[in-house]
């Protein structure tokens, strides 16, 4: 996590990242004249493989910018303004631009892969990041198997320390849809 606060590069002072009021008053953290372009691109650490996002993040950790007062998720603004366009399927409420490199706050567009939410659900499985979840694909295969040879959701449930609803939606296959 970056400090909130930091030593003024000018005066000394602590103040702000970006400088202490009373230098951000006196110049910009960009001048006026910088475009939306220069100050996003500003705001990006490039290394040989990620290009790090320096800005404001969500809640979630994704990097985030005002482009011409709309919210945009860095990423998806970095390949806005290198490309030019959004890719026809990010129109749609099912795709999304996909990191290659599982790093939510990389903005190099060669790390990025416009594709389905489905297929983003699969690759995190693949990879290993549903943190959140208490069960891993084994088990679901196996309460799959067991509700098939007639055993009770109640038991699953109790027997795998989760809840009926969750056991309810694996079987009927509206969650864990990447394990069959």
């Amino acid at each position: 996590m970056r400090p909130m606060f930091k030593d003024c590069a000018d005066c000394k002072n602590v103040g702000r990242r970006g400088g202490c009021p009373n230098c951000r008053r006196k110049r910009a953290y960009f001048p006026e004249t910088a475009t939306p372009q220069e100050r996003f691109w500003g705001r990006v650490r490039k290394t040989e493989g990620c290009w790090f996002w320096e800005g404001a993040l969500t809640s979630h950790g994704y990097g985030e910018f005002v482009y011409k007062g709309v919210n945009w998720r860095a990423h998806k603004l970095a390949w806005f303004l290198t490309y030019g366009t959004v890719p026809d399927g990010l129109k749609s409420m099912a795709a999304v631009l996909m990191h290659s490199c599982d790093n939510k706050r990389c903005v190099n567009v060669k790390h990025l892969k416009a594709d389905t939410q489905g297929e983003n659900m699969r690759d995190m499985l693949r990879k290993g990041r549903k943190r959140s979840a208490k069960l891993v694909p084994a088990q679901v295969i196996v309460i799959r198997s067991r509700h098939r040879a007639g055993e009770s959701i109640a038991d699953l449930a109790k027997d795998y320390g989760v809840g009926k609803h969750v056991v309810q939606h694996i079987t009927a296959g509206r969650t864990w849809r990447a394990i069959v």
